[in-house]
């Protein structure tokens, strides 16, 4: 029903036009430092004794008991979204480590290892959020897909939390949704010197939108399963492909 909507949808929105599906986006390898916010030094999370590397980092999304993946959530408002934090280790062998009941990485199930077992490292996590809440397509004097400016900003009480509860209300711009709507999500990890992100503000469709691509950990919340439920989707998006 959804992708109907959205092209009905689409058809009354000023500022918008429908453009080539994007690419298929990699749920891929994180990046070291895509412009998240350094969290304050804070107490290490995880085991004194465990040894290992952290290579990736993932957040995984669960609509109520249902197994946490790495794709887009979708959920009414009457259901809990919860983001867990997975992280992988090289020590010899490659460990996940992840808090989440059920987990599914890159389509597939994984069994992972309590993060307290992880060798130590700290947690903090960002919404990737519009700085602006209008966008035209138009403005100017030809028609282009103008760049929709996203920004990091940290998440209050987060900080070690190997799991939170999305929240989809934005900070940047005017909530119009009251709990309903689209944001996106991203985790940095420090080991030591290092810190590794999941995607972030970086991760652009490039041609044909201004927005995001799914590698950018997104949850959208709707009132509802009607049809004016699903729209409210779009809060807190600038345009339609945002």
């Amino acid at each position: 029903m959804r992708p109907a909507l959205l092209l009905i949808a689409a058809c009354s929105t000023a500022g918008s036009a429908p453009s080539e599906a994007p690419a298929a986006a990699s749920k891929a390898a994180p990046v070291i430092g895509a412009h998240a916010p350094v969290p304050r030094r804070a107490a290490a999370f995880g085991h004194p004794d465990a040894r290992g590397t952290v290579i990736a980092v993932h957040i995984a999304a669960a609509v109520g008991d249902s197994v946490a993946s790495d794709r887009p959530a979708y959920a009414r408002k009457d259901q809990t979204v919860t983001l867990y934090a997975a992280i992988e280790v090289e020590d010899g062998k490659r460990t996940v480590y992840s808090d989440a009941p059920a987990l599914e990485l890159r389509g597939k199930r994984v069994t992972a290892q309590p993060l307290s077992r992880a060798p130590q490292h700290t947690l903090a996590w960002n919404r990737i959020e519009p700085t602006e809440a209008n966008i035209s397509n138009g403005d100017g004097p030809t028609f282009h897909f103008e760049t929709i400016v996203y920004r990091p900003t940290p998440i209050d009480g987060s900080t070690n939390r190997s799991a939170i509860t999305a929240d989809v209300r934005p900070t940047l711009i005017t909530d119009h949704g009251g709990g309903v709507g689209t944001m996106r999500f991203q985790l940095a990890v420090t080991q030591g010197a290092r810190v590794l992100t999941t995607p972030g503000i970086d991760a652009r469709r490039g041609k044909g939108s201004g927005g995001l691509t799914d590698a950018v950990t997104r949850v959208s919340i709707r009132t509802d399963d009607s049809y004016l439920g699903y729209l409210t989707e779009m809060y807190g998006q600038p345009y339609i492909w945002a």
